[in-house]
């Protein structure tokens, strides 16, 4: 209960809206993202803002443009399970909180070089109607949640910007 709490908290903060490496090593245009709990280095466009207080990474493309991210890691204890079904766990939650949920895409990718996986979905959460793109990887008996969030007619608008964070994070 307390992960589908955490991945529910994670949706809406998307909605609303350093460990870091040397200069040297943040790509051209872009911005370290980070707080002191990351293992992980996620690096966002210089334009973007960028808020680490919550316990969620988050980052907005602007106040009045809903266009943003949030990363989280979330242990998996002792509990021993695979990508698709972690995310089958969420499907009847989502179902439940998300208003018209519908899953539109499922694609197996690389995170840093780990087996992830990128589900696409829409919803309306508080009368919002938004485009999702989660990307779920297990690495250390750890789930890593990626989250962007859209209006559905701008979403294709910052997936450049997107693609480019997740070709540039790094694990530690």
């Amino acid at each position: 209960m307390k992960k589908i709490s955490l991945l529910f908290l994670a949706l809406c903060l998307t909605l609303f809206a350093a460990c870091s490496k040397n200069e040297s090593d943040v790509p051209n245009g872009m911005k370290a993202a980070s707080n002191e709990y990351s293992d992980y280095h996620l690096f966002v466009p210089d334009s973007w803002t960028v808020e680490t207080s919550t316990g969620v990474i988050t980052a907005k493309y602007s106040d009045s443009v809903m266009a943003n991210i949030s990363m989280m890691a979330l242990s998996l204890g002792s509990e021993s399970t695979t990508i698709d079904a972690y995310w089958d766990s969420f499907k009847e939650t989502f179902a439940q909180t998300i208003a018209d949920w519908q899953e539109e895409s499922s694609e197996d990718m690389l995170l840093d070089g780990h087996a992830a996986k990128k589900y696409i979905y829409t919803g309306t959460v508080a009368s919002i109607e938004a485009k999702y793109m989660q990307v779920l990887c297990i690495r250390q008996n750890a789930v890593y949640i990626f989250t962007y969030t859209a209006s559905p007619e701008k979403f294709d608008d910052y997936i450049n910007d997107i693609n480019k964070m997740l070709d540039t994070f790094t694990f530690k």
